[in-house]
């Protein structure tokens, strides 16, 4: 068959349906024309994008924002950010401070807060140390 505008010609069609895995590795194949003819070819399925896992079907799109704070790994595994934990690593993780320290920090970090808001940060911090 000769393709219209084109000195090329269709040499070989190949078609095939198979379930296949992503990976990194290649598989070959053969193809058997006619008793002459054969072609040899190599494949691998690779994900595209922020997807993961063998058939593509995981999504991870490592973020830093409102909505969550982690990177992914190969398999689409979340992985929390520095400071942050949860399903989806939206929930910041408290320093683990001595009573003394933890007391000295909570006031110093209330005193730059003015009026209501400042006394009732000192009162919830008073509450979460009894």
């Amino acid at each position: 068959m000769l393709l219209t505008g084109s000195p090329r010609r269709l040499i070989w069609r190949h078609a095939s349906q198979h379930l296949l895995n992503a990976s990194l590795d290649w598989t070959s194949s053969t193809d058997k024309g006619t008793k002459t003819t054969s072609l040899e070819f190599d494949y691998r399925v690779v994900c595209t994008g922020n997807y993961h896992g063998p058939r593509c079907a995981v999504f991870c799109r490592p973020r830093d924002d409102a909505n969550g704070h982690y990177g992914c790994t190969q398999n689409g595994t979340r992985v929390c950010l520095d400071g942050w934990s949860g399903t989806y690593c939206n929930q910041r993780k408290l320093p683990n401070y001595s009573r003394g320290n933890m007391l000295a920090t909570l006031l110093c970090q209330a005193s730059s807060l003015k009026g209501n808001r400042k006394q009732k940060i000192l009162f919830q911090n008073k509450m979460l140390m009894q």
